[in-house]
């Protein structure tokens, strides 16, 4: 079976699947007056309260005038400490402080390896057909290398738990236009992309006897991660209402070198963009969060934008990118187009390899020329012009507040251009 048969394959299975789940989301309602996000957002990732929160830096990102919002980075554990006593006062205060510049807000919580102790203690860790989670090593990020637990995609007491938090995210800014879009979130593990720990041996041998020991082995290594994602959309869809809920793409589902990850990743964007898949009231978005000079694949923007521009989608199928991490402290790693590519991340630490000598501003538009190649802003950027529209470019805070500080006023200027192609694309 090649992987083009077996990715539609995949979809015709999770097709029928939420054709009858009675938790799919389908409302039949039509999708209007929903506000979208557009422009450049400041990435504010809140990993450790105590030290990465500042009302502060949150005003000053704002104030920049190429900034239309924030995108607020929060991991579950911080904001539900103890079950039910919910700590929501950073996602208050930056609904309030966007309201009043009258911007936006993109919401990104992030459960996973970042669930609260108290549910994680009530989770079988035996490996039978009850288990709830396992140990994995963290494959990126601030914390990467480390062991620990991770709940598995299919519990169940983790999927209620976290509905039971969204519905209370959802109670509460629901109604409120600001907030304008949530990323998908649940079955994951470091961030809100489709990721898993197993790219390396022993990662992956656990999920093989996990699989094996919950029933669940089959020819497809993904089969039960792809359900967990449906259930996931179903579940946002259900509780929110008026807003843009968005896949965050991604190449870390499970993979044991045979290709499975692509093919489970392009199934489920696939199903999720297909118009059977219903959201409620909200729109639907793609985006990838590895937005580089050296990326412009099927599976990153180029797919984002392959979607945002086809016509076929009714209400269009929005999309949006992330820097891959902070250009302006790294601008020879993300702004460099010439770098080499890497494989799959192991968990392990990788050597550091030396770094492109160019300046933040000679990076930053090297990965603008990638991100807006083929749209109608594409020329302007040094790439390609095309008709695909896309929304919204995730920037980390840092690269916000080094525009800020004036070091190179063609930085801030060239960020004024990006959000104005941006603006001038519609929503």
């Amino acid at each position: 079976m090649t992987l083009r048969i077996f990715a539609s394959a995949v979809v015709l299975i999770l097709g029928a699947a939420v054709a009858e789940s009675p938790g799919d989301g389908s409302s039949g309602q039509a999708v209007t007056h929903v506000a979208t996000p557009q422009g450049i957002f400041a990435v504010y990732p809140v990993n450790d309260p105590e030290k990465d929160w500042s009302p502060e830096a949150l005003d000053a990102l704002l104030d920049n005038p190429a900034v239309s919002g924030v995108a607020i980075r929060e991991r579950w554990e911080n904001l539900e400490p103890k079950e039910g006593e919910y700590h929501l006062e950073r996602l208050e205060q930056t609904v309030a402080a966007a309201s009043k510049r009258h911007k936006q807000v993109q919401l990104i919580l992030v459960p996973g390896f970042f669930t609260p102790r108290w549910l994680l203690d009530r989770l079988p860790a035996a490996e039978g057909k009850d288990c709830g989670k396992a140990t994995f090593t963290i494959p990126y990020g601030p914390n990467r290398s480390e062991k620990r637990e991770l709940p598995l995609p299919w519990s169940r007491p983790y999927q209620e738990a976290w509905s039971r938090f969204l519905a209370e995210v959802a109670r509460r800014w629901n109604p409120d236009p600001a907030v304008v879009s949530i990323a998908v979130g649940g079955p994951t593990s470091v961030s809100v992309e489709m990721s898993l720990p197993a790219h390396n041996p022993e990662d992956l041998q656990t999920w093989q006897r996990l699989l094996k020991a919950t029933g669940q082995a089959g020819t497809d290594l993904n089969a039960p991660v792809l359900e967990a994602w449906k259930q996931a959309v179903g579940t946002y869809a259900r509780l929110f209402e008026g807003k843009t809920l968005v896949l965050t793409r991604g190449s870390g589902l499970l993979d044991s070198g045979k290709g499975e990850a692509q093919v489970a990743r392009d199934a489920l964007v696939a199903w999720f963009s297909d118009s059977k898949t219903k959201t409620g009231s909200n729109l639907k978005a793609t985006q990838t969060s590895g937005m580089q000079a050296n990326r412009e694949e099927a599976g990153g923007i180029r797919g984002v934008k392959d979607l945002s521009g086809d016509t076929s989608f009714s209400p269009r199928i929005l999309g949006g990118a992330q820097f891959n991490s902070a250009l302006s402290q790294h601008p020879g790693k993300v702004g460099d187009p010439h770098r080499k590519r890497k494989g799959h991340k192991t968990g392990k630490p990788e050597p550091k390899e030396a770094e492109a000598d160019i300046t933040p501003l000679e990076g930053l538009r090297n990965v603008l020329k990638i991100f807006f190649n083929d749209t109608p802003a594409g020329e302007r950027f040094s790439g390609r012009a095309g008709t695909a529209p896309i929304q919204y470019l995730q920037i980390y805070r840092e690269d916000i507040e080094y525009a800020n500080r004036k070091e190179d006023p063609d930085f801030q200027k060239t960020l004024e251009e990006a959000a104005q192609a941006l603006k001038s694309f519609g929503g």
